[in-house]
């Protein structure tokens, strides 16, 4: 008896291995080369052309006087004219007033900082009372306005409050020494702009002298090794208009209308990418040409610097690849099939750009379609596709 059942068992195992063999096999003809398919691919390029020359502004440099100098700007803040840029003293007591009024200047500026924070902690207390108030007498008609100003003063405070007894008695200490101090030679600002205390000789360049440069003049015009003049004591960018000689590829620079905007992008010393309005195109000399642009915007980032390289950007594209032996026409509208959970979803697409045997489309999230990078197209099948179904012919 017991010979019999084990016998039975193994014939039951070697019964389930054969069906399992034969389902597995059946399962493997069936779909084996019958539907290729291949990933969506996410797709970017772009054509762009080299361009290296010097930043132009609009300068003023402003003069050192005698002793030694207390700057009460910064680099890159915008004054007005008349503005105290520095104050120069003589001798150690004058110097040693000079640390003073600086440090209480500083003083005063994190005095009022805090103070600042404290209002927006008190606004913060407000907000949250307010809020507790509107839930608990279940009042949600005006909920958002309450939580956007509980996220407003809450996110903004910071710092740790000072009295005003304390913020009047070091603006009282501040004016004191600035009435000792009053006598001090005072460098004010003749014009409104930009302060910046590097200078490097190139000052006296401005966009007057860009007009009808070959590349050969435009680096003659920067050529000359300039000493800054040992009375400079910083300058003012005047106006928000800058300039960007540079030297292209002749055949590139003919691709610039004049009058059109570019892109413009900064390597080395800045990283940006700039829209800049193409001021002039010139003469070719041998196999390059000088083209000017300028900008109203991004001044502070090209302060200090004069020479930079950069790419002009002539065309971007961005999308998503795929094989173009799987895009199919319905009359005008050309459409693909996606696998998705073992079905063909049949999805219309927008073709950019031809690339090889691969058709740049737009997303799926510009069509309003489950199209994205990653998804499965069906590349070819030996069936036919009826209603989302890979049927046998």
């Amino acid at each position: 008896m017991q010979r019999s059942d084990l016998a039975i068992k193994l014939m039951s195992v070697v019964l389930f291995l054969a069906i399992a063999a034969y389902i597995g096999i059946y399962i493997y003809n069936k779909t084996e080369g019958k539907v290729v398919t291949a990933p969506v691919l996410a797709y970017s390029s772009e054509e762009t052309g080299r361009a290296a020359g010097f930043v132009v502004r609009r300068e003023q440099t402003l003069p050192r006087r005698a002793g030694t100098a207390t700057v009460v700007v910064s680099e890159g803040e915008k004054v007005a004219k008349d503005q105290t840029l520095a104050v120069f003293y003589q001798g150690e007591d004058a110097l040693e007033k000079a640390s003073r009024i600086r440090a209480l200047q500083l003083a005063v500026e994190e005095a009022e900082a805090a103070n600042r924070a404290r209002s927006t902690q008190q606004d913060a207390e407000r907000a949250v009372l307010a809020l507790a108030s509107a839930v608990a007498q279940r009042d949600f008609a005006g909920l958002d306005a309450v939580s956007l100003s509980v996220k407003r003063s809450v996110l903004a405070q910071g710092g740790m409050g000072v009295s005003d007894t304390e913020l009047a008695a070091l603006k009282s200490q501040l004016n004191q020494l600035i009435e000792e101090n009053a006598g001090a030679d005072v460098l004010s600002a003749p014009v409104s702009g930009v302060f910046s205390g590097i200078t490097d000789g190139y000052e006296h360049v401005g966009p007057e002298a860009l007009s009808g440069l070959t590349p050969s003049a435009l680096r003659a015009l920067f050529s000359d090794s300039q000493r800054v003049a040992a009375d400079t004591h910083g300058k003012i960018v005047t106006g928000i208009e800058w300039y960007f000689a540079a030297v292209m590829d002749s055949q590139d620079a003919l691709r610039l209308a004049v009058g059109s905007e570019a892109a413009v992008r900064f390597t080395g010393g800045i990283s940006a990418v700039i829209p800049m309005k193409v001021r002039s195109v010139g003469e070719a000399e041998g196999n390059s040409a000088v083209v000017l642009f300028s900008a109203k915007t991004n001044m502070t980032d090209v302060l200090t610097a004069r020479s930079l390289e950069a790419e002009v950007l002539f065309s971007r594209c961005e999308g998503l690849a795929i094989p173009t032996q799987a895009v199919y026409q319905d009359g005008e509208q050309p459409y693909i099939y996606l696998l998705t959970a073992m079905r063909a979803e049949k999805v219309k697409i927008e073709p950019i750009a031809q690339v090889g045997d691969m058709t740049i489309v737009k997303t799926g999230a510009e069509t309003g379609t489950a199209l994205r990078a990653g998804a499965q197209v069906i590349v070819s099948a030996k069936e036919e596709i009826y209603d989302g179904k890979v049927m046998d012919r």
